[in-house]
């Protein structure tokens, strides 16, 4: 499932972060083994819904984030290699 919307929310614990994303009229509880994102920060998200509870007239929605995959930090180039083969 993809959501998107503008943080209005975050709580950091120790193993759990989440934060509330608000998407047109609706907030949506996102729980997250990344990072946090900054307050206003317009997202997308791609989870899956684990809660999905009805009371009255408002539904509380939670969906858990796939983790995201780091890049690995390249190896800088050395240039000065490269200028001295040319020569």
């Amino acid at each position: 499932m993809f959501v998107w919307g503008k943080v209005v929310s975050s709580i950091n614990l120790k193993e759990v972060n989440s934060f509330t994303i608000k998407n047109f009229k609706k907030r949506i509880m996102v729980v997250t083994p990344n990072y946090l994102p900054l307050l206003g920060d317009r997202i997308l998200v791609k989870g899956k819904v684990v809660t999905n509870c009805k009371h009255r007239n408002s539904t509380l929605l939670v969906i858990k984030e796939e983790k995201k995959k780091m890049r690995k930090p390249q190896k800088p180039k050395n240039i000065g290699d490269k200028l001295r083969n040319k020569n």
